[in-house]
């Protein structure tokens, strides 16, 4: 996945961890372009991700549009995943009800730190407000 990479045990164990702290995703995923040569194949998949998370104490939609680009190969006649990369397009994150706590939320802080197309993805790690420049406050 973009955001782990590791033994599956544990890919499940993080996905577990962060259901248990109350984050919710879903994954629209749309059908795959797949360009065969031979033995290897590469696959480009549309993804919409959709998180329902709380920051800080302010409950966050966010939205992400990406790509899957994933490298497969035929072993023994059988088509396998080799690596999987995803491309952010671009992301928006929403208050499920505005407030003033959600407007505050980023006030202080500079998202401009992190790349645009994954800028809210990589923000809200964990449920965690969005990390200022050290010197900012």
């Amino acid at each position: 996945m973009s955001w782990f990479s590791g033994p599956f045990r544990e890919f499940v164990d993080r996905c577990t961890q962060s259901f248990n702290a109350g984050q919710r995703s879903k994954h629209h995923i749309l059908p795959s372009l797949v360009r065969v040569t031979g033995e290897r194949a590469l696959a480009e998949t549309n993804v919409v991700i959709l998180v329902r998370q709380k920051i800080g104490d302010v409950l966050a939609d966010m939205t992400s549009y990406a790509r899957f680009l994933d490298r497969l190969e035929k072993t023994s006649g059988r088509w396998a995943i080799v690596e999987r990369a995803a491309i952010y397009e671009r992301d928006r994150l929403d208050a499920v009800e505005p407030s003033e706590a959600f407007d505050r939320l980023f006030a202080a802080t500079d998202l401009s730190i992190y790349p645009e197309p994954y800028r809210y993805m990589a923000a809200r790690p964990h449920g965690r407000r969005p990390r200022a420049r050290p010197g900012d406050l």
